[in-house]
């Protein structure tokens, strides 16, 4: 008897100390992520400014913004499920005692994914002619040869990775990924202010030079703080498993997160493909068709529609990914970083059984990302043109990042669905959503654009976020079978929100005369968050279960709950 409770004891320690691992490895990529979002900004804003000469950053902007978009599906492909395969493979093996075989699968995955980054390498440099005439925009391929190695040292970097998380060590992970960002603000703002006199497309693929040369510098860090952890290891038995047997099962599960993980990075692709084309069709009797049209709907016409060329359709495709994108995906990195936080809890309690658990962790998520994603979507939406003005000096894409709203809610779900599927085993079915998704883009973008202009591809992305979201909450529900009432996870954050959009654009209105737009915009964004607060606790939309999920989170929901402003 004294030997069972003995036992029991030890497992509720060694329940406590891997939650508390995780919560340590969460943190610590969490505020990697934070960073790398920082220092990603410090490298975006000033460079469209370095761009800019001559009034050409909008077109080296679209170029940037074409290579990067083709850089970012291959890498995509090429790693994106490996390092998930990598981490749960390895801590099965180590969780077993065999370390030998936990060796073997990095080994494994290191020179495959060395011969899938080389491969990709090659493929990108030398098709970068007819992949930018395929994508309209031919002087793009010297932006897409600039990128190109980068796929071969985000390789390495993937295979590191998830190596170190296998053995839940996220500080080389963290390290790097910092690393990472600050060699492509350096080399990338370095090197686009060198090549901008040659051209616009020079200063852009001196820019996107600096992606390549800042994952070159990470993964020599990390292959350095790989060798003095090894120095560390003790002398491993062999591994029982076949590289045939391990190699299978590293493809079963890399194959299906790489599929999911490609669904936003599939869209930009389309956008890629079908807008700078697109918005060249429209000339003649066509074009006075489509001016009428406009008008007619209140749209007003546009001259920019009528004899675009190639240069002018980048400049507008610059404008769009280059100013209203970045600014809508800001929020859903952030968002992935809380699911990168949550979802280990999700499949820690799978793992042990017990789906009460799990299920309570999903219905947390669900209403965090609500109450996270619909005050951002409203804030961008509200306060577009005071936002764009005050990080890039003009408001051209004004209309653009307010289209773009509503997807920001729905790319913050697709981001923890994705995840929740992945925890549950399921994320094959994301891959429905994705084809679905997809379709609805590329069918929205060839038949609006003529029509509408450069306003329809962020509509075509909300709408094929509506196909994927929708998809992937279905599959979610489910799995998981959360309880989530209409009130709660609805209601009450809509009323929240509305009046926190109220609250943004009077305070913003009333400021901007004294104070100019820039502090009036940092002074309305402040002063709604509060009230966006404030309105959360008024009509109780929080419950003491989410609070808790925070650092020092039993102490903040003893306080509400005192107030009874938290359920």
């Amino acid at each position: 008897m004294d030997k069972i409770e003995k036992r029991s004891k030890g497992s509720k320690v060694s329940a406590k100390n891997t939650g508390q691992t995780l919560m340590i490895g969460a943190a610590i990529l969490l505020l990697a992520n934070l960073l790398v979002k920082i220092i990603g900004a410090g490298f975006k804003i000033p460079l469209t400014y370095v761009l800019d000469q001559n009034g050409a950053g909008e077109t080296a902007m679209g170029y940037f913004g074409t290579a990067y978009t083709v850089y970012t599906i291959l890498f995509v492909i090429s790693t994106a499920g490996f390092p998930v395969a990598i981490y749960k493979m390895v801590a099965e093996a180590r969780a077993r005692g065999n370390e030998a075989e936990a060796g073997k699968i990095f080994r494994l995955a290191f020179w495959a994914l060395l011969i899938v980054g080389a491969i990709g390498t090659a493929i990108m440099y030398f098709t970068a002619k007819p992949f930018a005439v395929f994508l309209k925009n031919p002087p793009a391929y010297i932006c897409i040869q600039a990128i190109a190695p980068a796929i071969f040292f985000v390789a390495i970097l993937a295979a590191f990775r998830g190596y170190f998380q296998g053995r839940q060590n996220m500080l080389p992970t963290a390290i790097s990924e910092v690393i990472e960002s600050l060699g492509k603000l350096v080399f990338g703002l370095l090197l686009a202010s060198l090549f901008i006199g040659m051209g616009a497309q020079y200063g852009a693929a001196g820019a996107v030079g600096g992606v390549a040369a800042g994952a070159a510098v990470a993964a020599l860090v990390i292959f350095i703080i790989y060798i003095f952890h090894k120095k560390k290891l003790p002398q491993l038995r062999q591994s029982t498993s076949s590289a045939k047997t391990l190699m299978k099962r590293l493809l079963f599960l890399a194959i299906p997160v790489t599929l999911a993980a490609a669904a936003p990075h599939l869209i930009n692709m389309l956008d890629t493909v079908t807008v700078v084309g697109r918005l060249q069709v429209p000339s003649g009797m066509a074009a006075e068709m489509i001016a009428k049209i406009r008008t007619l709907f209140g749209m007003g016409s546009r001259e920019i529609l009528t004899n675009v060329d190639s240069e002018m359709a980048t400049t507008l495709y610059g404008r769009y990914s280059g100013y209203a994108t970045p600014m809508f995906t800001l929020p859903l990195t952030l968002v992935a970083a809380i699911a990168t936080s949550m979802v280990p809890s999700i499949s820690a309690s799978l793992a042990l059984g017990k789906k009460g658990s799990a299920k309570s962790v999903v219905e947390s998520v669900l209403r965090i990302t609500m109450l996270f994603g619909l005050p951002c979507a409203v804030g961008l939406a509200v306060l577009a043109s005071p936002i764009l003005t005050t990080l890039y000096g003009n408001d051209n894409a004004t209309s653009l990042l307010q289209l773009l709203g509503p997807a920001v809610l729905l790319g913050s779900f697709l981001a923890i669905t994705n995840g929740i599927l992945q925890a549950y085993g399921k994320a094959h079915l994301t891959i429905i959503g994705i084809l679905l998704g997809g379709a609805a883009k590329l069918i929205l973008n060839y038949t609006l654009i003529p029509v509408i202009g450069i306003d329809a591809a962020p509509i075509a992305t909300t709408v094929s976020y509506m196909f994927t979201v929708g998809l992937n909450l279905y599959f979610t529900y489910k799995s998981a079978k959360p309880e989530m009432g209409l009130v709660d996870f609805l209601l009450k954050p809509i009323a929240a929100v509305v009046g926190m959009g109220i609250a943004a654009w009077h305070g913003y209105a009333r400021i901007l005369p004294r104070l100019g737009v820039k502090v009036s915009c940092i002074v309305a964004i402040t002063f709604a968050g509060a009230v966006y607060g404030i309105l959360l606790l008024v009509v109780r939309a929080l419950r003491r279960e989410d609070i808790e999920m925070l650092p020092k989170g039993e102490k903040l929901a003893k306080i509400l709950g005192k107030f009874r402003l938290i359920k």
